[in-house]
């Protein structure tokens, strides 16, 4: 087990329930999750191997200013439901990656 990744396993399953288990549209459940969970993270607390994703998805989720809203809420409120599944599906993906470099089976 590599303890390395501990914290990140935790925040990216806390996230995973969230997405499964909200009530809410995916995009608020993705916002949940992300500002919940997610957002204390750095690419540096990652598998090397999806750091740029997770970038990538941070700057994604982040895309619209708003102070007002805030720039996760107000992004995910112009989200189409396929571009909310596809943030989804990656969020999933690097859950994946995290779980196995966390138990050791990337090696």
């Amino acid at each position: 087990m590599n303890h390395d990744y501990f914290y990140p396993h935790e925040k990216f399953s806390s996230a995973i329930y969230t997405l499964a288990t909200g009530a809410e549209m995916l995009q608020n459940r993705i916002a949940d999750a992300y500002i919940s969970h997610l957002h204390t993270l750095e690419p540096e607390d990652l598998p090397e191997s999806i750091q740029d994703q997770f970038r990538n998805l941070c700057q994604r989720l982040t895309r619209i200013k708003d102070v007002q809203r805030g720039s996760v809420q107000a992004t995910m409120n112009f989200m189409n439901d396929a571009d909310a599944r596809e943030v989804a599906i990656q969020i999933v993906e690097m859950f994946q990656a995290i779980t196995r470099a966390y138990y050791g089976l990337d090696e």
